[in-house]
């Protein structure tokens, strides 16, 4: 389960890298801190990762099959002063 926050999200990777000894256990303090000591390597990296949006499970550009039509050139425009 991803984290909620991206502050929680951040103290997890925080506390991931301390983990593998990629960085300093000083470095950390408060909610990272106790991740370390509470959550195992797995739940860390778990909790550090980004959720997955719809559009990258698909593989969709962003704005792809967007029903919001500004913004398009191909819709017709009133051009002023012509009767």
């Amino acid at each position: 389960m991803p984290a909620t926050s991206e502050q929680q999200r951040k103290a997890a990777g925080a506390a991931l890298a301390v983990s593998r000894g990629q960085a300093p256990k000083s470095g950390l303090k408060g909610a990272s801190l106790g991740m370390l000591k509470s959550m195992s390597g797995s739940q860390l990296a778990d909790f550090a990762s980004k959720p997955r949006t719809t559009r990258e499970v698909i593989g969709k550009h962003p704005g792809a099959g967007s029903s919001h039509k500004s913004g398009h050139k191909s819709s017709p425009r009133k051009r002023k002063g012509r009767r």
